[in-house]
């Protein structure tokens, strides 16, 4: 230990010496007391910036994250304000603005007549507003995509018409067939059963009373 300290004053003196042969006494003197003023200066630096860390450190352990407590709830509203997204809405559903911009009116007028009205008294958030319209719009641009793969002109003039007809024509026949078995003896005969009767004997093959009649069925024809 006591080598050391030895070592290191020869070096001090040594410098020392070095510096009064080359600078002189003056400079020598000078350059001590820059170092040492440089060493005070980034002491107080280093103290100062310590001094300031803690007590931003104290400020918000005491405060907390959102500020004080009496102005917690107001700063809260405010990072959920800033930090809420923006809704883009595309507006397009079938392609063409001539029916899209009375369907998007028509959605404007349900959203303000049957939605706003109870939706805002619980909650302001577009969030769910949002993704209600958009499902809506899903469902119209999915039932008009469909709409385009039916061929409408064949399906109106022909398929759509005879039916039609037919109908009104087993129709006519079954309240002729009513009227009749009236005036006789026979059990009573209601539109129904004489309908389905008239229509398996013009159709042959095809009789719909059981699915028409019946709910369970037609439900499971459906599915």
């Amino acid at each position: 230990m006591e080598t050391n300290q030895f070592h290191r004053a020869c070096w001090g003196i040594l410098v020392l010496g070095l510096s009064l042969a080359t600078f002189g006494l003056w400079w020598t003197f000078f350059i001590l007391i820059y170092i040492l003023l440089f060493i005070i200066g980034f002491l107080l630096v280093l103290g100062y910036w310590g001094y300031i860390l803690s007590f931003e450190t104290a400020k918000n352990a005491r405060e907390g994250e959102f500020g004080p407590v009496s102005k917690g709830l107001e700063k809260v509203i405010q990072e959920i304000q800033l930090s809420r997204k923006s809704f883009k809405m595309d507006k397009r559903l079938t392609g063409s603005s001539i029916i899209d911009e009375p369907l998007q009116e028509v959605l404007q007028l349900f959203f303000r007549d049957y939605v706003h009205g109870w939706y805002y008294t619980i909650s302001t958030d577009e969030g769910f507003l949002y993704d209600l319209r958009q499902t809506l719009q899903r469902a119209l641009i999915a039932f008009a995509n469909r709409s385009k793969d039916v061929k409408w002109v064949n399906f109106l003039t022909t398929r759509f018409v005879d039916d039609i007809t037919n109908h009104l024509k087993i129709y006519r026949k079954a309240k002729e067939r009513l009227e009749k078995s009236e005036g006789e003896d026979s059990a009573a005969l209601d539109i129904e059963t004489a309908f389905f009767q008239v229509e398996h004997e013009m159709q042959k093959d095809i009789c719909r009373e059981q699915i028409c009649l019946s709910e369970g069925k037609e439900k499971g024809l459906t599915l």
